[in-house]
């Protein structure tokens, strides 16, 4: 099914859901890709699967967000990417990794991250993320209602009040840099968010409407109903 130029696929389960991305992610990496990856509980199995299978080799990878702290801390994404397998698998094949948590300072981390981004996304022909949504209809790390200067490719913002805690994480502007999305939704409770991906085209009060709002080609694997 597609709509608003974004394909979606319902599968049965997870499991089928991370290998259809796996065999969409082997047709479309290579060499000249930039991989960006996102946390959370959708694409565990995914980053399993791609260790498994051993054979994706893109040119460098590198977070689409995080939740800041210390380099590795308990709720990290990278400490989740790193507990499936895929960082050291990534290391090994001497694919070059690009973390967020290289300094103590949240919003010199964000400045140094933009930079980086700017820097990967112009050496690489080809961007491709695996994505996520929210039950709140969050897409990486951009909340609802996130006041931000939309010159930055990156920013950081503390949320310590609410759920996001302190965060950094690519703007829409980046995002819209980006080549393909390779989406992951699972859970009843992402069902009236999901529905209103579709139905609402205001990315400031629902973020991933992004995915319908612009024409990048996006996949989204899902166990909802469509």
């Amino acid at each position: 099914m597609t709509k608003n130029d974004v394909k979606i696929t319902r599968c049965k389960d997870k499991n089928e859901a991370s290998q259809k991305a796996l065999d969409l992610l082997i047709t479309s990496v290579d060499s000249n890709t930039l991989l960006l990856l996102s946390g959370g509980a959708s694409p565990d199995l995914l980053y399993q699967l791609i260790v498994q299978d051993n054979t994706l080799r893109p040119g460098a990878v590198a977070l689409i967000d995080e939740r800041f702290g210390v380099p590795m801390h308990d709720n990290s994404n990278e400490k989740m990417i790193a507990g499936t397998g895929l960082l050291a698998y990534i290391n090994n094949e001497g694919i070059p990794f690009y973390g967020i948590l290289k300094n103590s300072d949240m919003e010199i981390a964000a400045r140094a991250y933009e930079q980086i981004t700017k820097d990967l996304f112009r050496k690489f022909s080809k961007k491709i993320a695996i994505m996520g949504i929210g039950s709140d209809g969050h897409t990486a790390g951009i909340k609802p209602d996130l006041e931000y200067n939309h010159a930055r490719w990156v920013v950081a913002y503390d949320d310590t009040a609410g759920s996001f805690g302190k965060r950094v994480t690519l703007t829409f502007e980046a995002l819209s840099e980006i080549d393909e999305f390779t989406i992951l939704v699972f859970g009843e409770n992402k069902k009236e968010a999901f529905e209103k991906m579709f139905e609402e085209s205001d990315e400031k009060k629902v973020p991933m409407a992004f995915y319908t709002n612009h024409p990048t080609k996006s996949t989204i694997l899902t166990t909802l109903e469509a």
